[in-house]
């Protein structure tokens, strides 16, 4: 959905959009209506920390390896 509205001068855009916005949020509220958004959660874990770095320093030092047999 989409809409769309005409002002007279550019120069007032900025304030006529937010005043929109500030509105529309007003109406959805008063409906009860909620915006969902993204979400991320964050889990940090020591054990799975310490073993993802061994196996990239792994990949790395076979990476170098496969280097030096290149040159």
């Amino acid at each position: 959905m989409s809409s769309r509205f005409w002002i007279r001068d550019a120069k007032d855009a900025q304030e006529m959009t937010s005043e929109m916005y500030q509105k529309i949020k007003q109406e959805f509220d008063s409906h009860g209506i909620e915006i969902p958004y993204p979400r991320r959660q964050l889990i940090y874990d020591k054990e799975f920390r310490a073993e993802f770095s061994a196996k990239k320093k792994q990949t790395k030092i076979k990476n170098e390896e496969e280097q030096k047999t290149i040159e």
